[in-house]
């Protein structure tokens, strides 16, 4: 990068990441030379850091004033030739003034990622499940229908003809884990809970498996293969195998009122989500093939989220340690060895998500009334970024309209957003099919 100027002649500066200006008056004259060239990330978390890199930065006395529009951001030397900034709560594209202490400026557009939008979302009953990976859709039950909705339109697709499907026989529906393209709902014969299904949806050639009677405990079940079934009853989980004779046979794995199940993409465990299981801890961790309980989670005595890894062979879990307090390990989802675990702030009530094919772990939580997304990088688990949603979201007579706790997280790589579903299942708002309330992230690319 070369600078010229006169006495009082035009300046022209040469644009690679960053715009180098220098200003002249006449008979003030202040030059910015080569030393003063910034390099910087073209993109960068809301709340988060950035790293700026210059010849100028020598040490402490030479950290920059950086300021975008009237806010002067927090700067740091992080070592010769580098300054760590700290970005505004803020999302799109912001312009950095660097105004270096001896004399010359530069502009930088960054882009900021971080709160997108906040609403009403699609009409469920119950629990969305987010299906396939990677877009912005779920799986979900409206009006007795199995629908996949579209959360960038609210728009539902019928799945399949059934009208009579939902609370209390199930609280949404769940792809099977054995079978791609089977899906479990629960029919309502005569206003009482028939047998839970696996039926096929969408071009799947699979055959339906029929399962025992659903308790009507308004809970999850999930399909882990033929004639194999987990079922909530509330305050725990019923095994069932089929048996020769046609019947199944039933043994209990303890854990009280979860929400909905994290799958593995290998096919090989499932985590029951929001499960309470008391200062005894152990949440459990299920290998379908036994089928029976792989590992517990010893640490936490209730599991607000749990994700899996791209490779499914890391798991992930938030939740409330037996001392109150609140942690997220990274276990061996083969062994259930602990590969790191550590405290972090929370209420506990957690939506927790991997973003494929990249670094990052999302942990969505609420602090004084305020909905945010922790990113942490998935090696260290160290937080890189806290997402702000602005204020709490109430409707024109001023009642509020979120709960304590986000049921469905999804990452979409369908234009790189995260949806946060707030859904009305235990809502005091009336009967289900009423909208959800979605806010969206902007994610880094």
């Amino acid at each position: 990068m070369t600078i010229g100027s006169g006495a009082c002649g035009a300046v022209q500066a040469v644009r690679v990441t960053i715009l180098l200006l220098a200003v002249t008056a006449c008979g003030t004259e202040r030059i910015t030379t080569p030393d003063h060239a910034v390099s910087a990330d073209a993109d960068g978390w809301s709340g988060g850091t950035l790293l700026l890199r210059s010849a100028a930065f020598v040490g402490a006395d030479s950290v920059p004033l950086i300021v975008v529009g009237a806010e002067t951001l927090a700067v740091k030397s992080l070592s010769p030739g580098s300054a760590l900034i700290q970005l505004p709560d803020t999302n799109g594209v912001i312009t950095l003034s660097v105004r270096f202490r001896t004399g010359g400026d530069a502009v930088a557009s960054v882009r900021v990622h971080g709160f997108a939008a906040a609403g009403p979302g699609p009409r469920v009953d119950g629990v969305p499940f987010p299906w396939p990976p990677g877009a912005p859709t779920a799986l979900a039950l409206q009006d007795g229908r199995l629908v996949l909705v579209d959360f960038r339109s609210n728009a539902a697709t019928p799945l399949t003809p059934d009208t009579n499907l939902g609370l209390p026989c199930l609280n949404g529906p769940v792809p099977s884990m054995a079978e791609p393209g089977l899906v479990v709902i629960a029919p309502r014969p005569n206003r009482s809970c028939g047998p839970v299904i696996a039926v096929p949806v969408g071009a799947s050639s699979a055959l339906p498996d029929t399962g025992p009677a659903a308790p009507a405990s308004g809970y999850p079940a999930i399909h882990l293969g033929r004639g194999r079934w987990l079922i909530s009853l509330k305050n725990s989980f019923s095994l069932f195998v089929g048996s020769a004779s046609g019947g199944f046979t039933q043994s209990q794995v303890q854990c009280i009122e979860p929400t909905t199940f994290a799958i593995s993409p290998r096919g090989d465990r499932v985590i029951p989500t929001q499960c309470w299981m008391g200062p005894a801890g152990g949440v459990p961790v299920m290998d379908p093939a036994a089928p029976g309980v792989a590992f517990t989670v010893a640490g936490l005595m209730g599991e607000g989220g749990a994700a899996f890894s791209d490779a499914g062979d890391t798991l992930f879990v938030a939740g409330e340690d037996p001392a109150y307090g609140y942690d997220l390990f990274a276990l061996s989802a083969t062994s259930g060895a602990t590969l790191w675990s550590g405290s972090r702030e929370g209420a506990g009530y957690l939506g927790v998500a991997v973003d494929p094919g990249r670094p990052w772990l999302y942990v969505a939580d609420m602090a004084a009334g305020r909905p945010y997304v922790d990113v942490y990088d998935r090696k260290s688990l160290a937080r890189v970024a806290r997402l702000w949603m602005p204020q709490w979201a109430v409707d024109a007579a001023g009642t509020q309209l979120l709960s304590y706790a986000w049921w469905t997280i999804i990452v979409s790589s369908t234009g790189r957003r995260l949806y946060l579903s707030q859904d009305n299942w235990e809502l005091p708002s009336g009967p289900p099919a009423l909208p959800t309330f979605v806010v969206q992230f902007d994610l880094m690319p």
